[in-house]
C-alpha cells in the first residue's frame, strides 16, 4: 500500500510536503467569519457575504491562474500566486472599513487561487493512470494533515491575536514558495511552452473559455461539483457559526472543525486503495450521497459527540471523491489546456464559495439551522444524481480520446 505513494514522482512527494506547511498556516479562511463577527462586531450578514467576496476573488484567480499556468508554465503562477498572497496578509489586519475588509479579502482570493489549477495541473503532468489518482490522494491527504493542524493552531493564535494569526500564515504561504523555488521543476511540456503552431496552449482566455463550455461533458462534471461544493462551503462558514452559537469557544471550535482534517490524515490512503479498485462512476456517486447526508444529520446534532459524528460521515464522502474527481479532469483534459481545465473545474468551487457562505449565512440567521442542514442534504443529492447522469458520458469521452491518440489505455475505470 505505502510502496505505491513512494514510487510517485520525487516532485510529486515535495510538493506534498509543501502543500502541507502552507495548509498548517491557512488560518484566515478558516476564522474569518469568527474573526469579523467577534473581533470586529460586523454581523453574521457581513461576515458570511464576506466570503461569498471570497468566492469571487477565487473565481478571477483561476481563470487567470489556469490561463497564465498554460502559458507562461505552473512554477511561475504559483510563486506570483504564494508570495501575492503573503503580501495582502501582512496587511489584512490593518483593515478596517467594511470596503477595504471586503477589497482585502477578494484581492487575496484572486492572488492565492490562481495556484490552484497550476498545483493541479503539475500533478498531472507528472502522472497517469491509476498513478495519478494516488498522486492527487497524496496532495489532499497533505493539504488536509496542515488542516487538521491548522484547527486547533489557529483557535489558540485567535484566542491570542488575531495579527498574530494573519502573520503566521503569510509566513507559510512564503516557505512554500521557497519550497517551490528551490526544489519543483517546471512540468509544463516543452512543446507547450514553446508556443508550438497550432497549440492550445497559446490561444486567447476567450477562445479557451468557449473551447471548454462547448465541453458538454466536462461541463456537466462542474455543474455536479458546483452542488457538491455548496455543501462543502458551510464547513467554513457557517459550521463555524453553528457551532459556537451552541456556546462552544472559539479553540473549541477549531478543534471540532479539524476533526476533518484528522480523520483525512489517518484514513485517506486506505480509502483512497480501496475506491480505486471499484468503477469511478459509481464511487464519486455514493461519494456525494454520502457528503449530503453528513451535512443533513447536523441538523440533529446539538452536542460535541453529535457534531464530530456528522463530521466523520461527510468526511468519508470526501475522502472517497476528492482523489477520483480530480485524476477525472486529469483524464478528460486536452495535455495543452490542462492547467484552464483544471481552472474550470477549480472554479466550480469558488462559484459554490461566492454564493453558498452568504446563501447559508441568510438560511442560518433567517430561517434556523435545521432547514441550513436539510437544504444542504438535499444539494448533496442532487450532486449525486449529476455524477451519476454523466457516469456513462464520461467513460464514453475518455475512450474516444484515447482513440484518437492512438493509444490502448488502461481498463477504463470511469
Amino acid at each position: 500500500m505505502i510502496g505505491d505513494y513512494l514510487r510517485l514522482p520525487r516532485a510529486v512527494h515535495i510538493l506534498s510536503l509543501g502543500m502541507f506547511i502552507n495548509r498548517a498556516g491557512a488560518f484566515l479562511i478558516m476564522f474569518l467569519t469568527l474573526y469579523l463577527q467577534d473581533e470586529l462586531e460586523l454581523g453574521t450578514t457581513f461576515a458570511t457575504r464576506a466570503m461569498g467576496v471570497f468566492g469571487a476573488g477565487s473565481v478571477t484567480g483561476t481563470l487567470v491562474g489556469g490561463q497564465l499556468a498554460d502559458r507562461i508554465g505552473r512554477k511561475p503562477v504559483l510563486l506570483l500566486a504564494l508570495c501575492g498572497a503573503a503580501s495582502v496578509l501582512f496587511v489584512f489586519p490593518y483593515l478596517r472599513t467594511r470596503w477595504s475588509i471586503l477589497t482585502g479579502v477578494f484581492l487575496l482570493a484572486a492572488v492565492a487561487d490562481m495556484y490552484r489549477p497550476a498545483v493541479h495541473a503539475m500533478i498531472a503532468d507528472m502522472t497517469e493512470g491509476e498513478e495519478r489518482s494516488l498522486a492527487f490522494g497524496l496532495n489532499f491527504l497533505a493539504i488536509n494533515l496542515g488542516f487538521a493542524v491548522a484547527g486547533p493552531l489557529g483557535g489558540e493564535l485567535a484566542d491570542i491575536s488575531f495579527p498574530m494569526l494573519f502573520g503566521v500564515d503569510a509566513a507559510t504561504a512564503l516557505v512554500f514558495a521557497g519550497i517551490i523555488a528551490w526544489k519543483i521543476p517546471e512540468t509544463l511540456p516543452a512543446k507547450l511552452a514553446d508556443h508550438a503552431d497550432g497549440d492550445d496552449s497559446k490561444v486567447p482566455l476567450g477562445v479557451a473559455v468557449e473551447r471548454i463550455v462547448r465541453d458538454r461533458v466536462f461541463m456537466l462534471l462542474c455543474l455536479a461539483t458546483l452542488f457538491l461544493s455548496l455543501c462543502y462551503m458551510q464547513m467554513n462558514s457557517t459550521l463555524p457559526l453553528y457551532i459556537k452559537g451552541l456556546g462552544y469557544e472559539k479553540n473549541i471550535v477549531g478543534r471540532i472543525i479539524g476533526v476533518n482534517g484528522l480523520l483525512i490524515v489517518l484514513f485517506q490512503i486506505p480509502v483512497t486503495q480501496v475506491v480505486t479498485r471499484y468503477h469511478r462512476g459509481w464511487m464519486i456517486t455514493l461519494a456525494a450521497a454520502l457528503v449530503g447526508f453528513g451535512f443533513a444529520l447536523t441538523s440533529l446534532a446539538t452536542v460535541h459527540v453529535a457534531i464530530v459524528g456528522t463530521i466523520c460521515v461527510w468526511t468519508l464522502g470526501e475522502m472517497m471523491h476528492a482523489p477520483l474527481i480530480s485524476a477525472t479532469v486529469g483524464d478528460l483534459a486536452p495535455a495543452s489546456m490542462r492547467a484552464r481545465y483544471m481552472g474550470a473545474f477549480t472554479m466550480s468551487w469558488s462559484v459554490a464559495n461566492m454564493i453558498g457562505a452568504p446563501l447559508g449565512g441568510e438560511v442560518l440567521e433567517n430561517h434556523g439551522a435545521e432547514r441550513l442542514w436539510v437544504l444542504a442534504g438535499l444539494v448533496g443529492l442532487l450532486a449525486s444524481i449529476g455524477f451519476w447522469t454523466i457516469r456513462r458520458q464520461m467513460a464514453v469521452k475518455k475512450a474516444d480520446r484515447r482513440a484518437a491518440s492512438g493509444s490502448p489505455g488502461d481498463q477504463d475505470l470511469i
